[in-house]
């Protein structure tokens, strides 16, 4: 326990420390493994420890601001409350991580592919459950789309001629989909 001296006087240490820094990580990821962080909560008598939680996942003390843990696919909530020397504990702070390990489904292609006797205004469209749709990358030469060797598709593709169109989602983890193929 911890105590303070006022005028002679001698008192415990009641006080609980303050509320560490909301704890950040990357987020969304397709890690299985997150560093949290926090910022320091402070206490008169001294911060010995620090207790965290993820809600219906797992939880540790430790002495350090930041912690990993292992998570699976899903949306968790991360927690952790400061001890001080005399074993008062704070308040929690809180934060949350999404993790997504899938990949986006496969972009389709609408109309889909075949032969046509007019111009055709191509859309492409994908969708992502967990942490959502980043982007799509297309190309109309035939050649592997990815977010280097590709064209941001944002509107339509006006097709006039033959063409291969291949293109490319990805999720706000970093997922990659399988590619599209629209001959």
């Amino acid at each position: 326990f911890s105590f303070t001296q006022d005028e002679g006087a001698v008192f415990p240490d009641t006080t609980p420390p303050s509320v560490p820094g909301t704890p950040t990580t990357v987020t969304p990821t397709n890690s299985g493994s997150q560093t949290w962080d926090w910022l320091a909560a402070t206490d008169e008598s001294g911060i010995w420890q620090y207790l965290w939680r993820v809600i219906d996942g797992p939880s540790g003390i430790t002495p350090d601001m930041f912690v990993t843990t292992n998570l699976g696919e899903g949306m968790w909530d991360f927690l952790v409350k400061a001890q001080d020397n005399a074993e008062n504990e704070g308040s929690e702070s809180q934060s949350s991580v999404t993790v997504d390990q899938t990949a986006p489904a496969t972009p389709s292609a609408t109309p889909a592919a075949g032969d046509y006797l007019t111009d055709q205004s191509v859309t492409l469209a994908s969708d992502d459950e967990l942490s959502g749709l980043a982007s799509i990358y297309y190309t109309t030469d035939g050649s592997e789309p990815d977010a280097k060797n590709g064209t941001l598709y944002e509107t339509p593709i006006s097709v006039t001629t033959d063409a291969t169109i291949k293109a490319i989602a990805y999720d706000n983890a970093g997922n990659a989909s399988e590619v599209l193929t629209a001959a």
